[in-house]
């Protein structure tokens, strides 16, 4: 679909996307004040966004912007309906939720009013499958993520993911691993990042930086349905370079399988199996 037929949501008003603006005082644009959250719709149902929901108002009540009573689930879920059907999705899209401090000011905002942008935009792909060809990951040490600062929110200033993201485009990789103060890993440059070594699952925790990933819970959550060894423990360099397996999950595109780290090649034995699972429980979530 051409750009100029779909839609956006602007603060409660439905807007052709093409006339849909912001001011240049937007905090979001000059400060990165604010959060962001990216939704995948399945079959034009929205199955895992009491997860998105969830930490979406962390990041909010995180950033100390006042949430109207009626922004609740019920009110965003009802906007994001409207918008797949004005958008006419015939099945899969993307949505960006975009939430911002809407006062002006400099550092010291005038206000902490809420504001929003939603888009919605249609994905060619039914459901999650799994990548073909495998992805190629190198390793970012330019820059590390300080794990003591806001990781817990999905904000609008995303410079490290930039960076990790312009350095996997210039060394012919699809993704980088980021890692944190400490030298160990983090996850990559767009997804969170699990090893399989020895038959176990192993995904950093939290606590080490990563951000708390919609797909990163509904894997651990199918994992433990299934019967699969699923660990949260501190991963450094070595493990991923040593891995049996490694794989990425995000919102969007599911669960990916790494063919390779720099010189480290990677089977493709458990991953099939996951993606498998994810489609089960997003079904079952569907219907």
């Amino acid at each position: 679909m051409h750009e100029n037929h779909l839609h956006c949501y602007l603060n409660d008003e439905l807007l052709p996307l093409h006339e849909a603006t912001v001011s240049i005082q937007n905090r979001s644009f000059r400060y990165g004040d604010g959060i962001f959250e990216s939704i995948r719709v399945v079959h034009k149902n929205i199955p895992f966004f009491h997860l998105h929901y969830q930490r979406l108002i962390a990041g909010l009540n995180a950033l100390q912007i006042e949430i109207p009573n009626h922004f609740n689930k019920f009110y965003i879920k009802s906007k994001l309906i409207d918008l797949i059907a004005a958008n006419k999705i015939e099945s899969d899209a993307r949505i960006r939720l975009t939430l911002y401090r809407q006062g002006e000011g400099n550092y010291t905002p005038e206000n902490n009013r809420l504001g929003y942008l939603m888009e919605c935009t249609p994905l060619a792909s039914e459901g999650y499958s799994l990548n073909k060809q495998g992805l190629m990951l190198d390793i970012f040490y330019q820059y590390q993520k300080d794990e003591r600062f806001l990781t817990h929110v999905k904000h609008a200033s995303a410079l490290i993911y930039v960076l990790a993201s312009r350095f996997a485009k210039d060394n012919n990789c699809a993704e980088a691993i980021i890692i944190n103060n400490s030298g160990r890993v983090v996850e990559s440059s767009s997804s969170n990042i699990f090893i399989i070594k020895d038959n176990k699952i192993i995904t950093p925790p939290l606590s080490e930086g990563a951000l708390p990933g919609v797909m990163r819970s509904i894997v651990l959550t199918i994992g433990t349905w299934h019967e699969m060894a699923f660990v949260e423990q501190i991963l450094t360099i070595d493990d991923v370079l040593n891995a049996d397996e490694v794989f990425l999950t995000n919102a969007i595109k599911g669960i990916q399988w790494v063919v390779g780290c720099q010189h480290k090649r990677y089977f493709r034995k458990q991953t099939p199996r996951l993606v498998d699972a994810l489609n089960m429980y997003c079904e079952s979530l569907l219907f």
